[in-house]
């Protein structure tokens, strides 16, 4: 006989087994109640885990399409000129000093898109490992 569920569906087993006029102490604690909490509330964990597990992705790939968005601008303002004569040694200096402005910006910006990708990956790679070792 497989064991039982429940306390009082093991109870239950037992009285069969010995029979109606025997006598089985009542339980101390109604651990079939508390079962029932952990079960309810382990469902409403589950569902929060599941959406903390989609929010991770989201937000996961939104940082890697911000990083990817900001190598593109770094690319533009890289190569631009800003209507600024390149020739013109004063406005050379002016593009060479307003390019390491952007692209210190630009660099800055893809290492902040990074480090979060990373935190929320390591943090996708948890939540996953914790949803397989559940119920």
């Amino acid at each position: 006989m497989a064991a039982s569920k429940t306390l009082s569906a093991a109870i239950a087993d037992a009285r069969k087994i010995v029979g109606d006029k025997a006598s089985i102490p009542k339980p101390k604690a109604d651990t079939d109640a508390v079962l029932d909490q952990i079960v309810a509330r382990f469902h409403k964990w589950q569902s929060a885990l599941t959406d903390l597990y989609t929010d991770t992705v989201v937000i996961d790939k939104a940082f890697k399409s911000y990083r990817y968005g900001m190598e593109q601008n770094a690319a533009v303002y890289g190569k631009a000129d800003f209507g600024l004569d390149e020739k013109s040694k004063d406005d050379a200096a002016k593009i060479k000093q307003a390019q390491k402005i952007l692209d210190d910006f630009f660099a800055q910006s893809r290492k902040a898109a990074d480090d979060n990708a990373k935190s929320f990956g390591d943090l996708y790679d948890r939540v996953l490992h914790v949803m397989q070792g559940t119920w």
